[in-house]
């Protein structure tokens, strides 16, 4: 079997559109986000400057016995690399049979409160909501769901 069957990199660097699950029923959403893989250049990039911060700390430290980084800022970084993995978002509308009639290319925050996918907002989506969160995150790293069909 060619090994090229399982080249993720180009439907990583197209993303995927990945459905919200409700956390409580983990019945779908009408919400949907889009999101660049782990093999995508964008997150590698993003995963490369993370690591080369740290190694410029860590030179930069005279005390090589104290921790050059935390739990805190580990989290910050997990949370920097989904924001730049994150490509788009939209809300499904259904008709009155349930069927898919269009979307909106934005979330509903709060009744009224839509939400346009920028970095800011995807970032307070994800710090708000970590059900969310947990979701994309477990999406971006599943390469299987970068195969080629």
């Amino acid at each position: 079997m060619a090994i090229g069957k399982h080249y993720t990199k180009p439907n990583a660097e197209g993303g995927m559109e990945i459905t919200l699950l409700d956390p409580r029923t983990n019945n779908p959403l009408p919400e949907r986000i889009t999101v660049y893989g782990s093999d995508s250049k964008v997150c590698r990039e993003i995963q490369r400057s993370q690591t080369n911060h740290r190694i410029e700390q860590q030179a930069k430290q005279k005390n090589k016995k104290r921790p050059i980084t935390s739990a805190e800022k580990i989290e910050a970084e997990g949370l920097d690399l989904l924001v730049g993995c994150t490509k788009s978002w939209r809300t499904v509308i259904l008709d009155d049979q349930g069927k898919e009639s269009g979307s909106r290319p934005q979330i509903e925050l709060a009744e009224g409160e839509w939400l346009d996918c920028t970095p800011e907002n995807v970032r307070r989506v994800y710090d708000d909501f970590p059900w969310i969160k947990e979701q994309v995150d477990e999406e971006i790293g599943d390469r299987t769901n970068f195969l080629p069909s």
